[in-house]
């Protein structure tokens, strides 16, 4: 394997050795998010734990052939049964989360059954922590280390004069083949009660949503449909969950009443309504129960029509023509270069921004240094959001990923952030083709200017109302670069 990673362009590089750069990034993902289970109070670590496993696995899958030698087949079984440990508590998390935001279920009438489900669904989710701690502990440890080791080399036989497909070629086939698994796998989901169909769909598109991640910052047209995957990944969840919710509430509404005797039954069998009014006499959680059950069928509902309405038919015709635009994009072999950006040093806040309301943005940079973390903080008009961005070096390009995160899983992780934030103040200028971005750092007398130079645009100069402010332009100089200015 290369020891230069930038030598060439990441997409151009033969498809086993692209293959495990994303390997070991995903690898170093997993790992990172592992050493966040230890800590309890981290609501959101089996989360991110979880989809990190899913994305390794995901990856290695897609990728089998160009992997073998440094991947075996006993290696994805350790991790599948990693993976298979974290299914049971992330399920009873989904559903006490389910539950703890109804409060109309804890009503006097239905509280009893509300409340003893959560007290099963709690002594469930302390025996499957156990065994996922256990499970990590036993299997992923040792096969981190293999893995980390095997994917640094592969090799080639030197009489093979064939010449290799490039990543962005082979990767180019596999979007084509899995966008139309997708494809078949949504026509499947036709109504609420198909709950497994709806499950495939999601494996489906979670497989695409990670295939194309890599590549998204070189293929323009790739980041909206990631967008897409998501938004459908998260109906087709919430469908999944509240399908499997309902078919164990429904189990234990069938053995909850304790039952009558062999005299009572013959007279209640008679008498369908007298034996419902029995079943509630002597099981006071039957009530709650139902209408758990009954919520959790409206839930499937609704889940299904916004599923519906954008998937079926041709309300997503438009998705399914961008992945075929981003296939063909590939397959050029010339994917589109990021947009150059132009920084400039200003002496100050132009006037002319002074009454545009500014976005609050603090940001703080993780430790690391084969993964690039940082965490994001945004308050736009009242409304605030939090992200979690990583960055690779991935041959001569930067790959970077952002996702939403919740704020308990920010407060979680910014002190491992002191000594590495950045507060500003950010504007957004449109000036005819572009938008200037104008920072106010916070704590300190500095403001930068930015702006992205359009592709077909050339060269982009500072407008009129700008030029007065500038000092220099520091595009190239690395002390005005984010983590360097982080403090």
């Amino acid at each position: 394997m290369a020891d230069d990673p930038s030598a060439r362009d990441f997409l151009q590089e033969p498809v086993p050795l692209a293959a495990r750069r994303v390997a070991l990034r995903l690898l170093d993902r997993v790992d990172a998010e592992r050493k966040r289970l230890k800590d309890p109070k981290d609501t959101e670590a089996l989360h991110d734990f979880r989809v990190a496993v899913r994305r390794l696995r995901s990856w290695l899958r897609t990728y089998k052939m160009p992997l073998q030698g440094s991947v075996s087949g006993k290696n994805r079984d350790a991790l599948r049964a990693v993976a298979h440990a974290t299914n049971a508590p992330r399920d009873v998390q989904a559903h006490l989360e389910w539950l703890q935001a109804r409060k109309e279920l804890f009503a006097q009438d239905r509280r009893k059954g509300a409340e003893w489900l959560i007290k099963q669904l709690r002594a469930r989710d302390e025996t499957a922590t156990r065994t996922l701690g256990e499970q990590v502990n036993a299997g992923f440890l040792a096969l981190r280390r293999k893995l980390a080791e095997r994917l640094q080399v592969y090799t080639r036989r030197l009489d093979d004069r064939a010449p290799e497909a490039s990543f962005a070629v082979a990767t180019a086939r596999l979007v084509h083949d899995q966008a139309e698994s997708l494809r078949e796998r949504i026509a499947c989901v036709r109504g609420r009660g198909d709950g497994d169909a709806s499950h495939q769909a999601r494996i489906a598109a979670k497989h695409l949503r990670y295939l194309l991640e890599p590549v998204a910052p070189d293929v323009t047209e790739a980041p909206p449909l990631l967008s897409r995957l998501e938004e459908l990944q998260d109906i087709l969840g919430e469908l999944h969950d509240a399908h499997v919710f309902a078919g164990e509430v429904s189990t234990a509404i069938a053995t909850s009443a304790q039952d009558p005797d062999e005299d009572s039954l013959l007279l209640l069998d008679r008498l369908p309504p007298l034996r419902r009014l029995w079943r509630r006499k002597h099981d006071p959680r039957r009530t709650g129960l139902e209408a758990i059950l009954d919520e959790l069928r409206r839930s499937m509902d609704e889940s299904f029509g916004r599923f519906a309405g954008k998937w079926r038919g041709g309300a997503a015709r438009e998705f399914w023509t961008g992945v075929e635009d981003v296939a063909a994009t590939l397959r050029a072999g010339r994917p589109e270069e990021a947009a150059p950006r132009r920084r400039f040093l200003l002496s100050g806040l132009p006037n002319r921004l002074r009454g545009v309301r500014a976005v609050s943005i603090e940001q703080g940079y993780l430790p690391g240094d084969r993964l690039k973390e940082r965490l994001v903080r945004v308050t736009n008009d009242g409304t605030t959001t939090f992200y979690r961005r990583m960055r690779v070096e991935l041959g001569a390009k930067r790959t970077e990923v952002e996702e939403r995160i919740a704020p308990s899983t920010f407060d979680r992780m910014w002190p491992l952030t002191k000594g590495r934030r950045l507060g500003l103040n950010r504007r957004h200028v449109p000036a005819g083709e572009v938008t200037w971005v104008v920072d106010e750092l916070a704590g300190r007398r500095m403001v930068l200017a930015e702006v992205t130079v359009p592709a077909k645009g050339g060269a982009v100069e500072p407008p009129e109302w700008l030029r007065p402010f500038v000092v220099r332009e520091v595009t190239d100089e690395e002390p005005y670069q984010g983590p360097k200015l982080a403090r």
